[in-house]
């Protein structure tokens, strides 16, 4: 708690604009809708009577500068406070409450970003959040942060670019990097050596599974495409004669560009030029929580039998159907059921999703050694084919 003292001499004299500023800066800096600062001690900081403060105060509380509450808190305003430490007083409501800049700081702290750049954006991030974004001990690891050592040196720049794109509809150009022996990043290149140069129609950036994404549509594909942002290089917005050869919206389920219609009766991919003619609304959202793994093509209905746990389903899939069912027992064993549909004290669930076939794949595959249940794929066959062959592949790898 910050305590009264004397008015500074050097503040004496200063005009009604410094007053104010002054008066906003300490309220922004220490204090938050559970830490209030006194009268008294407001007075020492901002170097100004307890009389100019008071009309100040007043004046701030009706018009609420930046959007943002200036107000006073009494006991029994803070007498549910979580905080052990809550006072009474003077304050200003932060942009970002306690809970919201730690997970913003801790998602800074795991960024693919260099160090330098991390802790110059947690301090701007503890500005936004008065007292409850300080910088104490245990709020972020500061001291841990280093710079990544395939550090791609465009990755913000990239990012402000991009973000230009999408606001302006403008098609991108750039090099799209892969990994050599040392684990540098190095252009990728054609059969002769000479390094590709792509072009995309960009749509929204977003995070999965700790990678930062650029959905995209890649012109000479069909489908979207999902681009790491920290593996491109030489970005460029090309000018605006050059128009998209196709919008989000054309790969919604329904359009009739959209991602289920890549195909035509023979299994061919179809032509990405052209704008389609659809006119549904793509759900971003809703097409990220149907893939596990960012990866293109539709979405089909899976059906899956799982014993045990329901944590890998829940984890990973948004809106699952699960329903208890009862145990199948094995063919030539007899199964201990239990009264809640257990099996060996393990309940049985049928569930369905709604998911990428090949995202599911890879999903499947990681939990196949799940040691708190059991997952089966039930349908579609294609899924179950898929997932045999890839279990006769390792099979035989590790066969000696």
């Amino acid at each position: 708690m910050i305590t009264g003292g004397t008015v500074p001499d050097r503040r004496r004299g200063a005009s009604t604009t410094q007053i104010v500023v002054r008066i906003l800066e300490v309220l922004s800096q220490h204090t938050d809708r559970e830490h209030g600062m006194t009268l008294d001690a407001l007075c020492s900081m901002v170097g100004a009577s307890e009389k100019t403060l008071r009309g100040h105060l007043r004046m701030l509380e009706e018009i609420r500068p930046f959007g943002r509450t200036i107000g006073r808190l009494r006991r029994a305003d803070i007498a549910d406070a979580l905080a052990p430490d809550a006072t009474v007083g003077w304050y200003m409501e932060p942009v970002l409450d306690a809970a919201q800049v730690r997970l913003l700081a801790d998602s800074l702290a795991l960024s693919r970003i260099n160090a330098d750049t991390t802790r110059d954006l947690l301090g701007k991030l503890q500005t936004l959040s008065g007292l409850s974004g300080g910088t104490g001990e245990g709020n972020v690891a500061i001291d841990q942060i280093a710079t990544p050592r395939h550090y791609n040196r465009e990755f913000l720049i990239n990012i402000e670019k991009l973000n230009d794109a999408i606001r302006a509809g403008r098609v991108v150009q750039y090099r799209y990097c892969r990994y050599d022996d040392t684990g540098e990043l190095i252009p990728r290149t054609d059969e002769t050596g000479r390094e590709k140069l792509y072009q995309a129609d960009p749509y929204q950036m977003l995070y999965k599974n700790g990678r930062y994404y650029l959905l995209c549509h890649r012109h000479g594909l069909s489908n979207l495409s999902y681009l790491h942002v920290d593996r491109i290089r030489e970005l460029e917005l090309l000018p605006e004669s050059e128009p998209l050869q196709r919008r989000l919206d054309d790969f919604a389920p329904d359009s009739d560009g959209g991602a289920d219609r890549d195909r035509d009766a023979a299994g061919s991919d179809r032509s990405a030029g052209g704008l389609g003619r659809g006119t549904c609304h793509f759900d971003i959202a809703a097409h990220m929580a149907e893939r596990p793994y960012p990866m293109g093509g539709p979405a089909v209905d899976i059906r899956m039998r799982v014993t045990g746990s329901l944590e890998p389903i829940f984890d990973w899939f948004d809106r699952p159907e699960v329903t208890p069912v009862a145990p199948v027992a094995p063919a030539g064993s007899v199964a201990s059921a239990g009264s809640d549909g257990s099996v060996s004290g393990r309940r049985v669930y049928d569930v369905r999703v709604h998911a990428n076939e090949r995202a599911t794949l890879w999903w499947a595959l990681q939990y196949s050694a799940f040691d708190q249940g059991v997952i089966e794929i039930l349908a579609p066959q294609s899924l179950r084919d898929a997932l045999r062959r890839t279990g006769e592949t390792l099979s035989r790898r590790y066969a000696e």
